[in-house]
């Protein structure tokens, strides 16, 4: 048995939008598949009866046809022989070709399965020896992993030991800048795009030090060349194969912008977690299906656990310069915070929790609830399970049993049930409960602190600490007590899954503040209650701490106080005015501002989230938030009650739009609008927008329909005219985008410049027999800037429009979008 992974690619996926096909493939759907020409037996090339089957919709629901190929081979022994051609899809990252650069790292041939397959395909990459022979157009090039060699255009490469995949990645010679780098007993192998390759021979002189540090604590790495590639695409995605890290030409053309070295940092994290792959689901093989987590999980733990060892674990660490600049005062005032660990590994897992989209780390695709999610699921909750398991062992037994998985699997498939049981051998403990619940378990967990009381005794002082607890699983928690001089005591509080427990603990200092888990070591849904007295941090410029309020002040008086992205109030003493708001997780949130000006002003809205489940080609059930239902109670001086709907779509289909009821002083509004975008070719994109308005006569003017949808008459001096009723169409069409990826001194990057032609129509009425009609046609580019090291995206936009009906002179405008 065996399975053509191309043919998986074959068929266009008949459920998402335009924009998410174009999101994968350059220039419009491009197929890729494997055909099998010849079956043959040797000796004697006796042709073999074979049969191609589908498979069965384990990770998606199209495209299974001629994915499974099985052959019936003679009894005699012999060899078989596959004769067969694969087709390389045009797609922006892999697998496929970008521009004339083609790369392709798993299931370009038909692999051998092990087994039969059942009513379900594993994820599985069976390793195998491998020797490989490519034959080129003359002037190309490839870059082998392996024991490579080359002569003319023949291109040969193998391996010592059976690997899961050889890595294909060719094109035309004038395309690469190749470079051999000795260091640390290996030999390094660059390959870097015209302009590049400055920026990764600095930054593989960092390899050997990380693979050493791998080394150390996991052992050996045993291929003695390794080869790290630009790929070319302008997504931020790094990938890597058995011998051959790929790194995306999008990083290169960021890590200096704004400021030097900006993104250097966060390419060495980048570059860590991919060397990590050689010991995780590259150098083992895993079920990519159901226990990805193995791959992507321990890949996370490994090079966080190298970057915190080498740049610190506290503080913004992500962010950091040793000289003095412009930029680099601009990067540290917006960015200089973030923390590796917690704002890209702990943050997200916290969201996904408030949300209510957590789930377990492993278990297949077809019983995945929330895959948007999934991302973060693999990749960060599972690194913080990880970091709880080695809490919770110890780390020197729990190095120690990774170390033993990746020698004892290197070449084979680690499974879950195989890793728990080298942990539970490496440190004498039953994991059994830790597994169920954290692992193929949905266990979360709130601990927190409500107070403590501390009286003077003879010996010192007696602490009596009153801790909270909500969740389904408990994990130890470390406990700190702070007192002056930095004098600090730690205990383990064991959780006995009550809301309240008290703790009695014993000093000979005065207790000033008590910290849980301040290390983060276990996973905890909400961090805020994890200080007492609770922590305030007075913001002088970006900050995002995980477990404080943020406070910030200007001159004026004004003052707010937040926490993340949940709740957060401000005052304006000068105006005097407040607002504040809230939210409750994925259902919706409440919001209101207040001002005294000769009465009291001001407006409570509620606002309940719309999700839903489109269907995306993936037997997992992703959720799309696709709008908003709003109430709001205002009074502005005069009494108004407001119901909004708004929506928005992507996934599926690609549309938006609004509408609305607004009551006031006895009269009442009614809007709509609504945006559809269709396909006529590859990112070519057809637009039509509907608005209508109407107003009550007893409703006040100031809330009557406005014409915003004609370009010259929202940005006329006089502003959008208003009347009663209003009647507006757009038609719309955007071009095809142009990528210059422009550098402007390196301050920023201009990386999309998008054409858009419109045709725009209105009227406005307060009697149907005097209508005023407008007509305007125009053309605007909009333009993508990037800064801050890729991290800042500003669009502007720059038209011109011709006033048709009433005629007028043509208006040029520009400004930043909304």
């Amino acid at each position: 048995w065996f399975v053509l992974l191309a043919n998986l690619g074959q068929e266009k996926n008949p459920y998402v939008s335009p924009l998410v096909l174009d999101s994968t493939y350059v220039w419009g759907f491009d197929p890729s598949w494997t055909r099998v020409e010849e079956v043959v037996w040797e000796p004697g090339a006796r042709p073999l009866a074979y049969e191609l089957l589908p498979a069965p919709a384990t990770y998606q629901t199209y495209s299974l046809r001629d994915v499974l190929l099985r052959v019936f081979l003679p009894k005699e022994p012999g060899t078989l022989r596959l004769t067969f051609r694969t087709r390389f899809p045009h797609v922006w990252v892999e697998p496929g070709r970008f521009e004339d650069i083609y790369t392709w790292r798993f299931g370009w041939h038909p692999l051998l399965l092990p087994a039969p397959p059942g009513d379900t395909l594993p994820l599985v990459l069976p390793f195998h020896r491998y020797e490989v022979e490519l034959v080129l157009p003359e002037g190309w090039r490839a870059f082998l992993p392996g024991e490579a060699s080359a002569e003319g255009n023949r291109f040969r490469t193998s391996f010592p030991h059976p690997v899961s995949s050889v890595a294909l990645y060719f094109g035309p010679a004038e395309r690469f800048r190749p470079f051999v780098l000795e260091m640390g007993g290996r030999q390094w192998e660059g390959v870097a795009l015209p302009g590049d390759e400055g920026g990764l021979r600095a930054l593989l002189t960092w390899a050997p030090e990380i693979l050493a540090w791998y080394e150390e604590r996991f052992g050996p790495y045993p291929f003695s060349r390794i080869l790290v590639v630009e790929h070319p695409t302008d997504v931020g995605v790094a990938m890597t194969a058995e011998g051959i890290v790929f790194l995306p030409r999008w990083f290169f053309a960021r890590e200096n912008l704004t400021a030097s070295n900006t993104l250097t940092r966060l390419g060495l994290y980048v570059l860590a977690h991919e060397l990590a792959h050689f010991w995780w689901g590259i150098g083992t093989g895993v079920d990519f299906d159901a226990e990805n987590w193995l791959s992507e999980g321990l890949t996370q733990y490994l090079a966080i656990s190298w970057y915190e060892e080498r740049f610190g674990s506290e503080g913004g660490n992500l962010f950091v310069f040793d000289k003095k600049g412009l930029g680099e005062e601009l990067v540290s005032y917006y960015l200089g915070f973030l923390n590796l660990r917690e704002h890209l590994t702990e943050l997200p897992y916290l969201e996904l929790a408030f949300l209510g989209f957590d789930e377990a780390v492993v278990k297949p695709t077809r019983e995945v609830r929330y895959d948007q999610v999934t991302p973060d699921r693999l990749y960060n909750k599972g690194y913080l399970v990880l970091r709880a398991l080695a809490h919770l062992v110890g780390a020197d037994a729990f190095q120690q049993a990774l170390r033993r998985a990746a020698q004892e699997f290197r070449g084979k498939e680690l499974t879950v049930a195989a890793l728990k049981g080298i942990v539970e051998e490496e440190s004498g403990q039953d994991l059994q409960r830790f597994f169920a619940d954290w692992v193929w378990g949905e266990a979360w967990a709130d601990y927190g602190i409500a107070g403590f009381r501390q009286r003077r005794t003879e010996e010192g002082y007696e602490i009596e600490l009153t801790l909270t607890y909500a969740g389904t699983g408990t994990l130890p928690v470390p406990v700190e007590l702070r007192g002056p001089e930095d004098r600090r005591k730690t205990l383990r509080w064991e959780p006995r899954g009550e809301a309240v427990e008290t703790l009695t603990v014993a000093t000979d200092f005065p207790v000033r503040e008590v910290v849980l888990d301040p290390e983060h070591r276990v996973l905890d849904t909400d961090r805020l209650n994890n200080r007492w007295p609770r922590r305030y941090v007075w913001a002088m410029r970006n900050e995002l701490p995980l477990d404080a309020y943020v406070v910030r002040a200007d001159p004026s008086g004004a003052f707010a106080l937040q926490y993340l992205n949940r709740f957060g109030f401000a005052v304006y003493p000068q105006e005097r005015a407040a607002e504040g708001w809230v939210r409750f997780g994925r259902t919706g949130a409440l919001s209101g501002w207040a001002q005294v000006q000769e009465s009291l002003v001001g407006s409570v809205t509620l606002t309940r989230y719309l999700w839903a489940t489109p269907r995306t080609g993936s037997t997992a059930t992703y959720w799309e938030q696709v709008g908003a239902l709003s109430l709001t109670l205002a009074r502005l001086p005069e009494w108004a009650f407001g119901l909004g709907l708004s929506w928005s779509m992507g996934v599926a289909r690609a549309c938006a739009g609004s509408a609305s009821l607004l009551l006031a002083e006895g009269g009442y509004g009614l809007s709509f609008s609504h945006t559809e975008l269709f396909a006529l070719g590859p990112h070519l994109y057809p637009t039509l927008t509907l608005s209508l308005g109407f107003a009550s006569p007893e409703l006040p003017p100031r809330f009557w329909p406005t014409l915003v949808e004609l370009r010259f008459l929202a940005l006329g001096e006089e502003g959008a005219p208003q009347a009663q009723n209003k009647a507006a169409a757009v038609l719309g069409l955007w071009l095809p985008p142009i990528l210059p990826a422009y550098s402007l001194a390196q301050a920023a990057l201009l990386s999309e410049v998008r054409p858009r032609l419109f045709l725009a129509a209105g009227q406005l009425w307060n009697d149907p027999e005097d209508r005023s009609t407008f007509l305007e046609v125009g053309g605007e580019v909009w333009i993508t800037l990037e800064a801050l090291g890729g991290l800042l995206v500003l669009q502007g936009v720059v038209g011109l429009t011709w006033p048709l009906l009433p005629a007028g002179p043509v208006l040029l405008y520009f400004g930043l979008a909304g």
